[in-house]
């Protein structure tokens, strides 16, 4: 395997640290390591590149070993702990609702995400940093998973809005990254749209009027949608979405939304960063569905997210964690049953996904 960059380890002469090797052996043997019984780190290793492990689990202990090209860089012996470590097994989430004026009641009624079926559910996200697992930690204390993972019920129309990339994002407001999002519709009542870019070019200035008019609303393009399609939204796009859809998003774990027009509804507007990134002209969406192989399509493959959609039964093979969601059916994994608009996130390691059903899988840039 390789190693991504750790960055202040050490500037100007790049190491693998001793405990990323550690936890590589703690992921080979399949449980947690509760001593080193003896260890020997004998050389260097750089980020990128290649390391072959081998680890023996024998009782309680593990034996383990690594090489670049050829030679040997650590060996030792482990004692292993009890049980099965967070990074080899499933993680369930427990989601983080939000209830905007606009949500329906779908992800209450139909997918469990609150006791009361009427409950108006805009948003559940599905796998955030902050969301807590099992045991009460949040997933952040767990694993860096670099993406936040929705479900949107869209019963009234949204604002039309704009993200901004990583840059503006920390030039601007001082935030990590930007937002990079993807769309896949799981359902869409008859004649639903939503807004992507303008029907035509203009300059700043004079979008700034028409937003703050309301004559913006004639000059949105405006989508008819239907279930499966997919969208890809990157930062700078104008966007809305109607009503009368459900579907399932997947960004960069950031939720930095800046408004140009909210319908009237008296909401803060957010103008002049809007207009720093906005993009005044026509846009396309580059998605573009490929299959991959039997029961198996790419939706979305960029700088920021991946997201493959799965006919179950699949066996999965993965480099880096990845999150499931299961759009119709159910998903057996590791132990896990998975029903409709269920989340679980599975770490790097070989997978069998069984049940009948479809999952949109997601995962961050390799090395991430």
């Amino acid at each position: 395997m390789r190693f991504p960059d750790f960055p202040g380890h050490f500037p100007g002469d790049p190491l693998v640290p001793g405990a990323a090797l550690l936890i590589e052996v703690e992921r080979l043997a399949g449980r947690s390591v509760a001593r080193l019984e003896r260890v020997r780190f004998l050389g260097r290793v750089r980020p990128d590149e290649d390391v072959e492990f081998s680890v023996t689990v024998e009782g309680d202990r593990a034996r383990f070993r690594a090489t670049r090209g050829g030679v040997e860089v650590l060996r030792g012996v482990a004692v292993l702990a009890v049980g099965t470590p967070d990074t080899v097994r499933p993680i369930r989430l427990a989601p983080t609702l939000a209830r905007p004026m606009w949500g329906g009641t779908a992800l209450a009624r139909e997918m469990g995400k609150d006791p009361d079926p009427g409950a108006r559910i805009g948003e559940s996200w599905e796998v955030w940093r902050e969301n807590r697992v099992a045991d009460g930690r949040r997933l952040s204390e767990v694993v860096n998973f670099p993406l936040l993972v929705k479900l949107l019920d869209v019963r009234e129309r949204l604002s039309v809005q704009v993200h901004p990339d990583d840059e503006a994002a920390q030039r601007i407001v001082g935030a990590p990254h930007g937002k990079h999002e993807g769309w896949v519709v799981l359902r869409a009542e008859p004649g639903a749209k939503v807004a992507y870019g303008l029907n035509r070019s203009m300059e700043k200035e004079e979008l700034r009027a028409r937003a703050l008019s309301g004559e913006i609303e004639a000059d949105l393009a405006w989508l008819e949608v239907h279930e499966g399609d997919v969208i890809d939204v990157p930062p700078g796009t104008i966007h809305a979405i109607g009503g009368g859809v459900l579907f399932y998003e997947v960004q960069q774990p950031c939720d930095l939304t800046w408004r140009l027009y909210d319908w009237g509804r008296g909401r803060p507007l957010h103008l002049e960063e809007a207009l720093e990134v906005v993009a005044c002209a026509p846009v396309a969406s580059t998605a573009q569905v490929r299959p991959l192989g039997p029961g198996r399509e790419e939706l979305l493959d960029g700088p920021h997210f991946h997201v493959e959609r799965l006919v179950l039964p699949q066996a999965r093979a993965l480099e880096a964690w990845e999150a499931l969601t299961v759009v119709s059916g159910e998903l057996l994994v590791g132990g896990e049953r998975v029903g409709f608009g269920g989340t679980v996130l599975l770490p790097p390691g070989e997978w069998r996904l069984e049940g009948e059903g479809i999952v949109l899988a997601a995962r961050g840039p390799l090395g991430a």
